[in-house]
């Protein structure tokens, strides 16, 4: 929930280039109300990390299946239930 660690992550990673990216969860630190603001902040480091087998994500504990609707959009695949083969 802190913009600017985003930006400072853009920072540090920016044209680092990786074979899959895969985020384990965990991307807000609470587990109440709408995760759209704290997810949305995923987008500008997404786009600075370069990984030409995909970007994949699971949810974490305190996520509802509605981050889907989030993350996809953000070019994530989103592994519920399901298998993804690199």
């Amino acid at each position: 929930m802190l913009p600017e660690l985003g930006e400072r992550i853009v920072a540090l990673l920016g044209g680092v280039s990786v074979d899959p990216l895969l985020l384990t969860g965990d991307y807000r630190d609470r587990h109440d109300g709408s995760p759209k603001l704290g997810l949305g902040l995923l987008r500008t480091i997404l786009k600075a990390i370069d990984a030409p087998d995909g970007h994949f994500a699971v949810l974490g504990n305190h996520y509802l299946a509605a981050s889907v609707e989030i993350l996809e959009p953000m070019g994530l695949k989103v592994l519920i239930n399901k298998t993804a083969t690199i």
